[in-house]
């Protein structure tokens, strides 16, 4: 089934200008920091990403992917309220192969 929509164009209003080059600037950097800030910090941080030196490309994304399943798995306990605010790294410290399984079992 394919959803359609109409899109009515309407005259900008004052409020609903563009942004000019300088508000272009402060909303990508926002950006850039909020991911700097977020999951880049945890993966070279807490998980010691940029410490890795894997030299093999499949070694080096399996390892992505279980980095991005940690963050992943600490985000829904988080968001459940099953994280502490201890914060991430020592959470990870915690966690063990089949604690993380379970959890992932509950997640379905």
């Amino acid at each position: 089934m394919q959803a359609t929509r109409s899109i009515t164009m309407q005259p900008a209003s004052p409020s609903r200008r563009c942004p000019t080059r300088n508000s272009w600037i402060y909303i990508i950097r926002g950006h850039w920091a909020a991911i700097e800030n977020g999951v880049h910090y945890r993966r070279d941080v807490s998980l010691g990403e940029d410490a890795c030196r894997v030299a093999n490309r499949k070694s080096a994304h399996a390892l992505a992917t279980l980095r991005n399943l940690a963050i992943g798995i600490y985000e829904i306990q988080a968001e459940r309220g099953r994280a502490d605010s201890a914060g991430f790294k020592s959470w990870c410290r915690r966690m063990t192969a089949s604690a993380a399984l379970g959890l992932l079992r509950k997640c379905k």
